[in-house]
């Protein structure tokens, strides 16, 4: 088994906003996350899913962002 270093890109917001987003709402579909869950975001590029996740919850759930790219996680927003 290999293990492939993880990349993040700080433009893919800015140059694909609308796939980011339906990427996004529909993982959330497929998973039930509730209230008192703990939330694990590996690659969390700035927070950007943790986001929806707290505003959804309204504060409710607890997101833990990894993310290896400094430039996105300066943009990861503290709780």
């Amino acid at each position: 088994m290999r293990n492939f270093p993880t990349v993040s890109d700080p433009s893919v917001m800015q140059l694909f906003p609308e796939a980011r987003r339906l990427e996004r709402d529909t993982l959330l579909t497929l998973v039930d996350i509730k209230p008192g869950y703990q939330v694990l975001d590996i690659q969390a590029a700035g927070g950007y899913l943790s986001d929806k996740i707290h505003q959804t919850l309204a504060g409710l759930a607890q997101c833990i962002c990894l993310e290896p790219c400094l430039e996105l996680a300066n943009r990861i927003h503290p709780v």
